[in-house]
């Protein structure tokens, strides 16, 4: 099969740092070309590596992806479908054969999607694209790791809890640091500084608890999954304005691959899709109050479950069985 695979736009497809839906795009990619299938990828300016076409527009990821749209339109004479990890969906807006994918509560972002072959994320995210269209949608767990980066090893584990993810108002960096200093557990926050107001939260935390809580800036990707490796646990608390969520979450699922606990907020859709995998709760204060540390068989079997589901060959394989049906 020869398949597109349109990346979002904005930032630069096959590089490191935080990017998770980039990520996705190239894993997914990489996938589908080892199980035969012959792939190109458009990304954002800056892409590289093989067959990815790099767009030149900039801008908010409306105004890049079109102009990728109208540079690399003609990709698609050559493919039999589009695999869209776009948010704007220009390469299926006339349902073009493929399958497309919505990334954000539908209350909060709502762009323009294809009539036919649009999956969400998760139950959660069905209902409210739902209720906010009329529209029910299918879902097409898209979230992959890689297994060669993350598995489980056998390390020494360090006493800190780890957060990750870009410091800006919706990804609850400095509630968990604030959480943190009043439980009295050590935490390491590392992420892209995007929010001056987030980052001051944090750093204040870190002042008030003299290093017990510290922000370590953005890292490499190395120096992240080492400190995934050593965490007690992965802390993750998203804090969307009241009646908004997360309609997945693809940091908790490396780490759950790689063996490691995750403590996750209860808000969107995290109970559904990370419940039999994470300890996802309403009260993050008491989880870290009483955690226990896990052993080493534990972490195993976590790893082994967490790599079944969202391995890189377990989510091309869904997209394959959905590419299978008639009429895509």
């Amino acid at each position: 099969m020869r398949v597109l695979v349109v990346g979002p736009c904005v930032y630069p497809l096959g590089r490191g740092g935080y990017g998770g839906m980039e990520k996705l795009t190239m894993l997914v990619a990489g996938g589908m070309r080892e199980r035969g299938h012959e792939v190109v990828v458009v990304g954002g300016r800056g892409s590289e590596g093989e067959g990815v076409y790099g767009g030149s527009g900039i801008g908010d990821f409306s105004e890049a992806e079109r102009v990728v749209w109208e540079e690399y339109r003609w990709l698609r004479e050559g493919v039999d479908v589009v695999l869209d990890f776009s948010h704007s969906h220009f390469f299926r807006r006339d349902a073009f054969r493929g399958v497309s994918w919505i990334w954000h509560d539908p209350y909060l972002m709502e762009p323009p999607v294809p009539d036919v072959r649009v999956y969400a994320l998760s139950e959660w995210q069905v209902r409210r694209h739902e209720e906010r269209t009329g529209r029910r949608l299918g879902v097409l767990d898209p979230i992959c790791a890689d297994v060669e980066r993350c598995h489980y090893e056998k390390r020494k584990r360090e006493g800190f809890f780890f957060s990750l993810g870009i410091l800006d108002a919706n990804k609850g960096q400095a509630e968990i640091a604030e959480i943190a200093e009043i439980v009295g557990v050590e935490l390491v926050v590392a992420g892209h500084a995007v929010s001056g107001e987030v980052v001051g939260r944090v750093r204040a935390v870190e002042e008030r608890t003299k290093g017990r809580v510290r922000y370590v800036g953005e890292v490499s990707d190395e120096e992240r999954d080492d400190y995934l490796q050593k965490a007690q646990a992965l802390i993750y608390r998203p804090s969307y304005p009241e009646g908004y969520g997360e309609a997945h979450s693809h940091k908790t699922v490396e780490a759950l691959m790689m063996g490691t606990p995750c403590v996750v907020y209860d808000q969107g859709a995290m109970r559904e899709v990370l419940g039999g995998y994470a300890m996802v709760t309403e009260d993050m204060e008491s989880a870290l109050t009483k955690w226990e540390p896990w052993g080493e068989d534990r972490r195993r079997e976590l790893a082994e479950r967490a790599a079944a589901r969202w391995s890189v060959e377990a989510t091309v394989e869904r997209i394959e069985n959905v590419l299978s049906r008639r009429s895509v």
